[in-house]
């Protein structure tokens, strides 16, 4: 089969084999090479993408996932290029997780666009800017993802969901680094309607419609325990990964093997869009990420220059704010288009920003300042896809410091294990943040929840640099956590403190997470389970993991609280006076096997009493 237009043949061979192999032939017009890469999609659905260049593994990579699941991530690139209120309307269907209205969200994505936030950056060179891989990697995956497009064609899609659909077209590298943004940048956008709200006093609303700071929830990813030479029974190392993620929206895993011989064999788990794995494994190495606790930004407060209202004080001289109109197309309810315009305000922080929390008065307003405003990440994580051992693969962590929100733990072929907290943290130290931190809100805002505001109205409270930062305002590779070990490191959505049971980290600035503080009872479950193997106490042969008992130790579904407190709380429960059901319950949780199998008579019990308790902290018996 070809198809050809002014741009661009191609020519596709198809043939079954387990189910499906695809070699395909993209040749661009003028003197570029050729893409071509071979697909084979194994039963289960997993694509086994071999090139001969990176730029033909990213066309494999483009295609396959067209193939699979075109209409989830369709509808993220709608919401990239700023065109939900176009097609679904300003309350219509949102993009997965999304919290605000289509139209805030277009507005915010479409600034994006105007001021050539992608240009800007490709135009940069490493490590702000792309490497020659990643550009190859982006470039292929284009035009993998839109050959598949173009050889089915819209209104033959099979699925449903999006067949026929206007808003389902080619794409452009610029959405797929917009969508590298969007990825590596969870917290921001949490601050999106915010940053719509914020409309300048007498112009609009006094009080915003979204109310009060509401943030996302923390990011609650995954356990990972890497083991090394002196805890495992061969001496190499082993990784366990347990994602906590979403099985719905272009977040989810997609499973992809990328091979370009004498280059990259890298296998595992990405997100739609992201055209390189995230997780996963190659010969040499394996690893994955956990979520990381530091802030990613701060808000700044701002004195307005008297009488005006876009203009604030800043070391004695008064600067004016930027004002940036956008313009987006809009689907009424009657189906006509329209346009809705927004005036953005900028401050050298960063966006204004407005809610009952934050208002703009005529006296004061609010900025936000993000150390995640690029897509650096990306040469990060393709050069730990290309990594040969755990020391390697944390070398590209240090070079770029750009997972917006990840821990790596990774586990290599030669017995290494390290975990790095390698992603941008802004550079606000304890002293700045004592000294900045002046308003009562701001104390407030920062004990309850580590957000830091600070006087925006003082040099002095600019963020800092270190001169082993690859960029500027963010904290440098010796004042990140870090384990580089033989035995372990592990780590389950805690603060870096306890991530090595005979290695704590210690003293490091609070703005990377909590020191001396209880630890979740996943951390803890985990740090016991593996101290128990390595001492010999768990009742298994020999004081190493083989392959077997990690998978055993690691999936067995034994309850952790149960073993802590099952006995203390029976105790307690044949001392309370006889009421219907509390005897039976006593002697059920007393002959509870302490696992959470579909087959395990008081389970359910303690389940019930776990979300009844809350916070145990307060009952411990043992402090600190």
């Amino acid at each position: 089969m070809t198809y050809s237009n002014q741009d661009l043949v191609r020519t596709v061979w198809l043939a079954a084999l387990f189910p499906l192999t695809l070699t395909a032939t993209a040749v661009r017009p003028a003197a570029a090479q050729p893409l071509r890469a071979t697909v084979s999609t194994t039963s289960y659905g997993v694509a086994h993408v071999r090139a001969n260049d990176v730029a033909g593994v990213g066309f494999g990579h483009g295609y396959a996932l067209a193939a699979s699941d075109l209409c989830t991530i369709a509808n993220r690139w709608v919401t990239v290029r700023g065109e939900r209120s176009r097609f679904f309307g300003i309350e219509g269907a949102r993009d997965a997780q999304q919290t605000v209205t289509n139209l805030q969200s277009d507005f915010y994505w479409r600034a994006l666009i105007d001021r050539d936030f992608v240009g800007g950056l490709l135009r940069q060179p490493a490590p702000v800017g792309p490497i020659v891989e990643v550009r190859d990697l982006v470039r292929g995956y284009v035009a993998g993802y839109n050959h598949y497009l173009e050889e089915v064609g819209v209104d033959r899609i099979p699925d449903p969901r999006c067949r026929g659909q206007a808003w389902v077209r080619p794409i452009t590298e610029r959405d797929v680094y917009l969508q590298a943004f969007h990825t590596v940048a969870p917290r921001e956008r949490s601050w999106i309607g915010p940053i719509v709200d914020a409309v300048r006093p007498g112009a609009g609303p006094t009080t915003p419609p979204s109310g009060s700071i509401e943030l996302s929830p923390p990011i609650t990813m995954s356990n990972v325990i890497a083991l090394g030479r002196d805890a495992t029974d061969n001496g190499k190392g082993m990784l366990f990964i347990n994602p906590h993620w979403r099985w719905h929206g272009p977040e989810r895993f997609f499973e992809v093997h990328l091979t370009v011989p004498g280059k990259l064999d890298v296998y595992g788990a990405t997100f739609q869009g992201t055209p390189m794995v995230l997780l996963g494994f190659n010969r040499r190495v394996a690893w994955s990420h956990t979520a990381s606790v530091p802030m990613r930004m701060t808000v700044y407060q701002l004195r307005l220059a008297p009488g005006n209202p876009t203009a604030y004080e800043y070391e004695g001289a008064v600067r004016p704010m930027t004002a940036r109109r956008v313009t987006v197309t809009v689907r009424e309810e009657d189906g006509r288009l329209t346009e809705r315009a927004h005036t953005f305000w900028e401050t050298h922080f960063g966006p204004v920003i407005a809610n009952a929390s934050f208002v703009w008065s005529g006296t004061h307003a609010y900025a936000l300042r993000s150390s995640t405003r690029d897509f650096r990440w990306l040469n990060q994580q393709y050069e730990m896809n290309a990594a040969s051992s755990a020391k390697e693969m944390d070398e590209a962590g240090k070079r770029y410091l750009a997972e917006g929100w990840l821990n790596t733990v990774a586990a290599d072929d030669q017995g290494r294990v390290i975990f790095g907290d390698r992603s941008s943290v802004p550079h606000v130290t304890a002293l700045q943040r004592e000294a900045c931190i002046t308003s009562p809100e701001g104390k407030a805002l920062w004990e309850a929840r580590q957000l830091i505001v600070m006087d925006g109205w003082r040099r002095a409270c600019e963020w800092g640099s270190d001169p082993d930062a690859p960029v500027p305002g963010i904290y440098g590779v010796k004042r990140l956590p870090m384990l580089d070990r033989w035995d372990y490191a592990t780590n389950s959505n805690d603060s870096h403190w306890t991530n090595q049971a005979r290695q704590l980290l210690e003293g490091y600035d609070p703005i990377m997470g909590t020191e001396r503080t209880p630890r979740s009872l996943r951390t803890r479950t985990g740090l016991a389970r593996i101290e128990a193997r390595l001492n010999g106490t768990d009742g298994l042969p020999g004081n190493r993991f083989t392959l077997a008992q990690l998978e055993a130790i690691s999936m067995n579904n034994r309850v952790y609280s149960g073993e802590l407190w099952r006995d203390a709380l029976v105790t307690t429960c044949r001392t309370l006076p006889i009421q219907k059901g509390i005897p039976e319950a006593c002697d059920v949780l007393a002959a509870w096997d302490l696992t959470e199998n579909l087959d395990s008579p008081g389970a359910v019990l303690w389940r019930r009493f776990m979300e009844n308790l809350g916070n145990p902290e307060p009952f411990y018996t043992v402090p600190l």
